[in-house]
C-alpha cells in the first residue's frame, strides 16, 4: 500500500501532487509502533508519537475526570483502540488530506469502524485467523470483515472463497 501511495504525494517528479499528506495506519507494526501511524510513508518521528499520544491520554484523562469516573489505566481504552484514536489524532492535528485506515481484527465491531462514511471499502483475502473473535468458518469470519461496508460507499474485495463472497455480496446488499 505503501509504494502505491507514493505517488500522490510531492516528489520531483510529481510537483502538483493531488495530495501533500497522506496517512496510513496498519497493524500489527514490525519492529516499533511508530511504524502503525504514517504520514507519507514514513512512520511517526520519536517525538511527534510521544506528542500525540500524551494529547490523547490527556484528554482521556480530562474527560473521565470531568464525568466522575476513575482516570486509572482500567478507564482507557485496550491497546489497539487507543493507537486507532491517537491516529485519527495524529491525521487532524497533522492536516491529513487522506489516510488510509487497516481494520485490525475484524470489521463489524473493530474500532476503525466509528468512520461513518469512508471514500471506499477494501476487503483483502479472507482465511481462517481470529477465530476466537470472528468465528470457526469462512462464512462467519467474511460477516465480521464485510461489516467495513457502508451504504452508498463504494467496496472491494479480491477474488474470494465461494462461500466467502456469497457473505460479502448479501452483505454489501444489506
Amino acid at each position: 500500500m505503501s509504494s502505491i501511495l507514493t505517488q500522490y504525494i510531492p516528489s520531483p517528479s510529481q510537483p502538483n501532487p493531488l495530495f501533500n499528506k497522506i496517512g496510513l495506519y496498519t497493524s500489527p507494526h514490525l519492529r516499533f509502533v511508530r511504524e502503525r501511524i504514517r504520514i507519507n510513508n514514513e512512520p511517526l518521528s520519536e517525538e511527534l508519537f510521544a506528542k500525540y499520544f500524551w494529547e490523547v491520554w490527556d484528554k482521556l484523562e480530562e474527560s473521565a475526570r470531568a464525568k466522575g469516573e476513575p482516570t486509572d489505566k482500567t478507564a482507557k481504552p485496550s491497546y489497539f483502540r487507543f493507537l486507532t484514536v491517537m491516529a485519527f489524532h495524529t491525521y487532524i492535528r497533522e492536516n491529513v488530506d487522506a489516510a488510509i485506515i487497516e481494520c485490525g481484527v475484524g470489521g463489524e465491531y473493530d474500532p476503525t469502524n466509528v468512520i461513518q462514511q469512508p471514500s471506499v471499502s477494501g476487503i483483502t483475502s479472507l482465511g481462517i485467523d481470529h477465530v476466537q473473535l470472528l468465528g470457526n468458518t469462512i462464512e462467519e469470519i467474511a460477516w465480521h470483515k464485510a461489516g467495513i461496508m457502508k451504504e452508498s460507499t463504494p467496496a472491494y474485495t479480491v477474488l474470494q472463497l465461494p462461500a466467502a463472497q456469497d457473505v460479502l455480496e448479501r452483505r454489501a446488499v444489506e
